[in-house]
């Protein structure tokens, strides 16, 4: 039977049936509160208080409307807080069914039961029954009832008399009411306490776990500046630098996990797991969490500001550029989104995790800037001391490698003082105090100049030097070339002299600043030889670099960079390190145009942090500043590229260069532009066309920021304003030959008029632009430049495809498509020159992004017509989605349920709306928008439940098979006399239970080759005549993938893309490349087509089977094995991967993706 004192709960009271007469005919369960009801006083007064507040509302069930007040009205009530308003709002409640709800839910958080104790509301008046049901008796009279005894509650003890004290108490309740409101005020708010004490919201608990063991440098909400963790702070165990968890994040993973077993797609929940993943600073599973929250409710309060924290942890584990900028363009997105604007905590904590990192990019002016921002906003005395010592923690920073001043010093000495050699001692002693100066920096020729005789022509010559350095430095290089001529041409007819080295080196620099790469290099062939360039470190430096920029030009960027290395190592032993800085930036912007933005970014921050610790010139952290721009806008990273523009235009303008400051001020209009930020852009125009009045640069300047301006017009809506500003523009950009203006140009005016509604007039200017980008493709030879050409003219056909799509013309519209995607590629040797082929009647899927849009093509391969058209969805969401699902699919400790949804939905939105017309085909043959490259199409899930590689053979076509979709779309099978070439790249000879053991069993014609003996000679040779070609080893792919025969990246022979390029593989049939990530996949990042599988098919592979990330040894050779045995029985590689994944799959602990989905099969 149940105690006294086991008190009805208020889940127990809102159960209740509608009357009492109802409790006495209901079932067992209800018979027991009945029971209870006949014994306690206390419950059955309680009951009657809700029977009396339930018929209330029975009576008047009016719908709560905008008279009704607050719910916060009713608590402050009900604390004792609005006495004056006690007539008024009881009669309220008794007339209203919702506020009646809202009072009975105020008075319930005074039931023991609410609270973990009812210790501290002993003895309180409010907290019993009767002060309950004097209220119900209140409402009653408000509401204009006449006083009535209660209803009699079946078989209840009748109640006992009232003392004359009690019934005092209730009549005068202008006496009572006072009282009673301070007693039940104090009581409500502590039980509020204690509630919250006892059961701290989430929120609560991370900030609680924080307090206590801080592991983030970053901020959360909730948390305090407390010191960070350290192992003298706890015990030496645990997963956070050897701390044990607090108990608060154990009681949130305990909870969340809870609720995950019940909903496991909850995106708040995902978002919580986050958040604990943050605490113990694994950021690579905290975006994974977040990543999953966000393709289900990508508005879940603070979600976009947890990403961000998460790329910076990922950052202090990788220590790469990349990923800090990442977190600082989220931060930055959510500073300056409405939302944020209105809450100051919010931004000061934005600005606060922004800075940091900024810091740990060596921009120090940002990070100083976003401190004093969030110092401004904050509102915690603890918060605002800590933002205050950070500021001025980096304010101190000086220099802590000053150097002599050298180089900046011959730069002056160069520019100003040399024609001035006879005119004071005070002159010749400051040249010739620089002349030993630069002795120790192994620069001998001012010293060797000072030593020269200064004739009258000399001192011509001299004059004429320092006019095209200051030309060269002033931007100026038609002005620089002919002065440097002039000097070249009066010390020839002089005799030979120091100054000669000079005058051919700004002669140099003029070539190369012009474009005149043959010029150039035969001028740096004339100096590589020149004693006085052997012997001075700061010239050889600065002819390593020109030349590497003139190579460069010519299209062999390895050896450029080859250049700025050396010029680089020379630097750095003599001490230069403003020419190093400069050798770094060089190498950086060679990375850049090779597709390797993230170790450019690398290289830029190495720049910054010499740039820090000497202090360089304003012109050098320019450059540093402005090629982090263009990493910044290459990697999308579009309001972290306008973060640093500011910088950048800041030091343009303090350096006193009016064209170098109009140039940056432009920049950050067309950047601000692109943001959406309209009204800097508008203003930072406006400023560079006002510095234009003072520098009057060249008409083609104002022609190009024009059209700039006229994108940005289109992009905010306003047609013809950019229009009229193209028509200003048109006549010197037809007239120029500047390509890259004259693309621009052509496609602005086609979207301008698409607009406008004027449709023959943007299809003739979208062919024109395209016409304009195809000038340049005969030049493309190597793959850094395929490359280039892609990213740079990604827009222009993306106008003209949208041209054609707005006039219904979807088959011109895929054929502008094929043709952009084998463009770069039309010089190859790609179509099959020899063998015949039947014709093609396969369909193609081709997915394609076009603008802010996925488009789907559903297509007849042999001819290229269109069946289907179809929009699939918006960028942004179905990229995050496969970039998701990719490291879903790559981290085998997922949710399979989490890999199942989001697959499915990825399923419904690219392949189902294009698919039904291929119900029931075997095979799928796939052109997917480089975007998507990374997606591992076996692992999507079906609408029926099956995964999409067991209902088809799987095959990724490459960007140039519309060249040749006969050859494209044939698959052939492999006869097992084929002559297999397999490579081990592992550190052992085959064992009898190896891979290349079981290969050999399998193919009786075997060259095997061991990562022990053999040289690049030897592997090439024997890929050359390869039918099949087998790798079995390690890979690396951080820069395009390199497969090594040996276990280290550094030892032994690599297989790069660039030696493949010097064979042929025209009989191999297929390359199996069974090592990690062999695609060199970065789901972050665009495709980079320097792959090693690109090269394979290039090189003339027919199929490539790679895979899309670090696999596992034990899976995949059982897969391998597999397929191998399918191969052999007669089936297609796509059919024998298929049936290879499948039987993986069917093994025990082999389910998940991780283990089966990595590898797939691409075509020629």
């Amino acid at each position: 039977m149940r105690s006294l004192e086991d008190h009805l709960s208020p889940q127990e009271l809102a159960s209740l049936p509608e009357s009492p007469e109802a409790l006495a005919s209901a079932g067992p369960d209800q018979q027991q509160l009945s029971q209870h009801l006949q014994r306690c006083e206390d419950c059955a007064i309680l009951a009657h208080t809700h029977w009396s507040l339930r018929s209330l509302r029975a009576n008047a069930a009016s719908a709560p409307d905008e008279l009704c007040p607050e719910r916060d009205a009713w608590l402050e009530f009900a604390a004792g807080l609005r006495p004056e308003q006690s007539s008024a709002l009881l009669s309220h409640a008794a007339g209203c069914r919702s506020c009646a709800d809202a009072l009975q839910e105020a008075m319930q958080l005074m039931q023991p039961d609410q609270l973990d104790t009812a210790e501290p509301l002993e003895g309180l008046a409010s907290a019993t029954p009767l002060w309950q049901r004097r209220v119900a008796a209140q409402m009653m009279s408000a509401a204009g009832k006449p006083e009535t005894a209660p209803t009699d509650v079946p078989n209840l003890k009748p109640h006992p008399r009232r003392t004359f004290l009690e019934w005092l108490r209730l009549k005068p309740i202008w006496i009572m009411l006072p009282l009673t409101a301070t007693i039940f005020c104090a009581a409500v708010l502590t039980g509020v306490m204690i509630w919250h004490t006892a059961y701290p919201s989430d929120a609560k608990l991370l900030a609680l776990a924080y307090n206590k063991q801080r592991s983030l440098e970053l901020r959360i909400p909730g948390g305090d500046p407390v010191a960070m963790a350290s192992i003298t702070r706890g015990e030496a165990t645990g997963p956070n630098h050897g701390l044990p968890e607090p108990s608060e994040l154990l009681e949130l993973r305990l909870r969340a996990q809870q609720h995950l077993d019940q909903t496991p797609n909850s995106p708040y929940w995902h978002q919580i797991i986050g958040e604990i993943n943050l605490l113990q600073q694994d950021g690579i599973a905290a975006r994974r969490n977040f990543e999953i929250a966000q393709t289900v409710n990508d508005k879940l309060p603070n979600l976009q500001t947890d990403l961000a924290a998460a790329w910076f942890e990922i950052g202090e584990q990788s220590q790469t550029a990349e990923d800090y900028a990442e977190a600082a363009e989220i931060y930055s997105k959510q500073i300056s989104s409405e939302s944020a604007k209105k809450q100051s905590a919010d931004l000061s904590l934005l600005y606060y995790n922004r800075a940091l990192c900024w810091e740990r990019l060596s921009i120090t002016e940002n990070a100083l800037a976003d401190l004093h921002a969030a110092l401004q906003l904050e509102h915690s005395k603890p918060w605002q001391q800590a933002i205050q010592a950070e500021i001025e923690r980096l304010s101190s920073r000086s220099a802590t490698s000053p150097t002599d001043g050298y180089e900046a010093t011959l730069g002056e000495v160069i520019e100003k003082l040399l024609p001035r050699w006879n005119s004071s001692s005070q002159i010749r002693a400051k040249i010739e105090q620089t002349a030993q100066l630069g002795l120790r920096h192994q620069a001998p020729w001012l010293a060797d100049w000072v030593a020269s005789k200064h004739t009258s022509t000399e001192i011509d010559a001299d004059r004429h030097l320092a006019l095209a350095v200051a030309a060269s430095h002033s931007g100026d290089p038609g002005p620089s070339l002919a002065e440097a001529e002039k000097v070249v041409a009066l010390y020839t007819q002089s005799h030979p002299n120091p100054d000669l080295v000079r005058a051919e080196l700004a002669e140099l620099h003029a070539f190369q600043r012009l474009g005149r790469a043959a010029d150039c290099l035969q001028t740096a062939k004339l100096l590589e030889g020149n004693p006085h360039v052997i012997t001075d470190a700061v010239i050889q430096a600065q002819v390593l670099l020109e030349r590497g920029d003139c190579v460069g030009r010519s299209g062999d960027l390895t050896k450029a960079k080859t250049d700025y290395i050396q010029a680089g190592l020379v630097s750095l032993a003599a001490d230069l390190p403003l020419t190093h800085i400069n050798a770094i930036a060089a190498q950086a912007e060679a990375l850049q145009t090779m597709g390797k933005t993230s170790s450019a970014w690398q290289l830029e921050v190495s720049g910054m942090q010499t740039c820090v610790q000497i202090v360089c010139p304003l012109r050098q952290q320019y450059s540093l500043l402005y090629n982090m721009v263009q990493s910044a806008q290459i990697l999308g990273q579009s309001h972290v590229a306008v973060e640093l523009m500011h910088t950048a235009e800041k030091l343009a303008g303090a350096s006193g260069s009016v064209n170098l400051h109009a140039f940056a001020a432009e920049i950050l209009g067309t950047f601000a532009g692109r943001t959406g930020d309209y009204k800097e852009s508008d203003t930072a125009f406006a400023q560079a066309y006002a510095l234009a009045q003072t520098s009057h640069p060249p008409a083609l300047y104002r022609a190009v920021w024009q059209t700039d301006q006229a994108e940005i017009s289109s992009r905010r809506g306003d047609s013809t304003s950019a229009l009229r500003l193209l028509n200003e523009s048109g006549s010197t950009i037809r007239s120029s030959d500047y390509i890259p203006g004259r693309i621009n140009f052509f496609e602005q005016k086609a979207v301008a008029e698409m607009a406008l509604g004027r449709r023959s007039d943007a299809l003739a200017d979208a062919r024109l632009s395209v016409a304009e980008a195809e000038r340049s493709l005969s030049s493309l030879h190597s793959s850094f430049e395929r490359q280039e050409w892609v990213r740079e003219n990604t827009d222009v056909y993306a106008a003209l495809i949208s041209v054609y799509l707005r006039s219904g013309d979807s088959t011109s519209a895929l054929r502008a498509w094929e043709r952009f995607r084998s463009a770069p590629y039309t010089n190859e040797s790609l179509v099959n020159g020899g063998n015949e082929t039947q014709p093609v009647t396969a369909h193609a899927l081709v997915i394609a992004r076009v603008g802010e849009q996925y488009i789907g093509w559903l297509v007849n391969a042999g001819t290229l017509e269109v069946l289907r058209t179809a929009t699939l969805g918006d960028r942004a969401h179905l990229h995050q989605s496969a970039i998701t699902f990719y490291h879903l699919c790559a981290d085998q400790e997922s949710n399979l349920t989490d890999v199942h949804n989001l697959g499915k939905d990825l399923d419904t939105n690219l392949f189902e709306p294009l698919t039904e017309k291929t119900t029931g085909s075997a095979h799928l043959w796939i052109d997917l928008d480089p975007s998507l490259s990374m997606l591992p199409l076996q692992a999507l899930t079906t609408a029926a439940g099956d995964w999409l590689g067991d209902v088809a053979q799987l095959t990724i076509l490459p960007p140039w098979w519309s060249l040749d979709p006969a050859s494209a779309l044939t698959e052939s099978s492999i006869r097992s006399s084929a002559h297999m070439v397999i490579f081990n790249g592992f550190a052992d000879a085959p064992t009898k239970d190896s891979e290349a053991t079981a290969l050999m069993q399998l193919f009786p014609h075997v060259t095997s080759l061991d990562g022990t003996a053999i040289t690049p000679a030897t592997a090439l040779k024997a890929m050359s005549s390869a039918e099949l070609f087998h790798f079995a080893g390690h890979a690396e792919s951080s820069s395009g993938a390199k497969l090594l025969l040996s276990r280290t990246v550094d030892s032994g022979f690599s297989l790069t893309p660039e030696a493949l390029s010097t064979i042929r593989l025209s009989g191999c049939r297929l390359a199996v490349l069974a090592a990690c990530n062999t695609v060199a996949a970065n789901p972050d990042r665009i495709e980079d087509v320097r792959t090693i599988r690109n090269a394979l098919l290039l090189d003339g592979a027919h199929a490539v089977i790679a895979s899309y990330w670090d696999v596992d040894d034990h899976s995949t050779q059982s897969l391998m094995t597999t397929f191998y045995k399918q191969l052999v029985s007669g089936l297609h590689p796509s059919q024998a991967l298929q049936i290879a994944q499948q039987s993986i799959r069917s093994t025990a602990g082999w389910q998940h993706p991780y283990f089966w989905a990595s590898f797939q099969t691409f075509t020629r």
